[in-house]
């Protein structure tokens, strides 16, 4: 269904009805927009059912296809540079890591040159609902904008993307609401200005990813109080929809700095912790871990833990 007419020199078009198919994937929307001076174009898509993982195997070729048209050569004006204009994909059910992704929608502005994402956000496993919005910097190589996350089983999510909770208690790691600052360049990942709750713990801080060739994460938090009694208790039998691992058997090198203002262990209750540390090549090195009311008086250890044998070796 197009509709074309002229405004003095300028083309005013609409492409309705539109109707894309691609192997059990079918796309329905609009197109419409304008040529001339203020040259506009807006698409709106929408889909019942997208496989994401199409788009997930292939992004590198994308994200290359995009830095080779932008650092291009030609001197000529970029037409595409002049072109104002907007998409808004909505999905109501997607796979993404073999796991449908439920009402998914991307909202995006271009201004020129610039683009901006007004919009992302989906629900992922574990009734995970993910908030993002900012803008696209340096030719799509750099994203700065923040993102909000709540969630009803924040376990169920880490071990979806592959951030397991080893044998921690299946009655822990459950509601979680989460909000930071973000900036997501090629193989890196910063969570600045973090805060929010994981079950009846508060927390603040920066969480930073690496994935380069050695891969690392590193995090410095701050917790008002838990109650780590409840976490050790014996996972259930169940039979699990994913996988679990922990974050050892994806990262080369895990850096914490963690303070907790209070926390109940044992069922006795201390005040505040410290604990700074890193795991690398099988090797926990605790640089710091103090607690100010133990035994009446003050605990401080560091040290190295080894796990390369069966049975770790410690020297503290």
């Amino acid at each position: 269904d197009l509709k074309v007419n002229f405004v003095e020199e300028d083309l005013f078009y609409s492409l309705n009805n539109i109707n894309i198919t691609s192997g059990s994937s079918i796309l329905t929307g609009a197109i419409s927009g304008n040529s001339g001076k203020n040259s506009n174009l807006k698409i709106v898509l929408s889909s019942n059912n997208l496989n994401l993982d199409l788009v997930h195997k292939n992004i590198d070729k994308f994200l290359k296809i995009i830095e080779t048209d932008n650092t291009s050569n030609n001197k000529s004006k970029n037409m595409w540079d002049e072109i104002n204009g907007s998409l808004l994909l909505s999905i109501g059910t997607s796979k993404l890591l073999d796991y449908p992704i439920r009402d998914l929608v991307l909202d995006i502005k271009k201004d020129g040159i610039d683009y901006k994402l007004d919009k992302a956000n989906a629900i992922f496993p574990g009734n995970t609902e993910i908030n993002l919005t900012g803008d696209f910097k340096d030719n799509f190589r750099v994203f700065e904008g923040s993102t909000k996350l709540k969630s009803d089983n924040i376990k169920t999510f880490g071990t979806w993307i592959s951030f397991g909770f080893g044998n921690l208690s299946d009655t822990r790691f459950k509601k979680a609401e989460l909000s930071s600052s973000v900036v997501f360049r090629k193989g890196g990942a910063i969570f600045a200005g973090l805060r929010g709750s994981i079950d009846s713990s508060k927390l603040n801080g920066e969480v930073r990813l690496r994935f380069l060739e050695n891969s690392s994460l590193s995090a410095n938090l701050k917790i008002d109080r838990i109650n780590f009694d409840p976490y050790l208790e014996s996972s259930s039998g169940n039979k699990k929809q994913f996988k679990d691992k922990d974050l050892t058997n994806y990262l080369d090198k895990i850096i914490m700095d963690v303070e907790l203002d209070k926390a109940l262990f044992l069922e006795k209750q201390f005040e505040k912790i410290k604990f700074s540390s890193s795991y690398e090549n099988k090797n926990l090195n605790i640089r710091e871990f103090e607690i100010n009311n133990f035994k009446k008086g003050f605990l401080l250890i560091n040290g190295n833990v080894n796990y390369s044998n069966k049975e770790p070796i410690y020297d503290l």
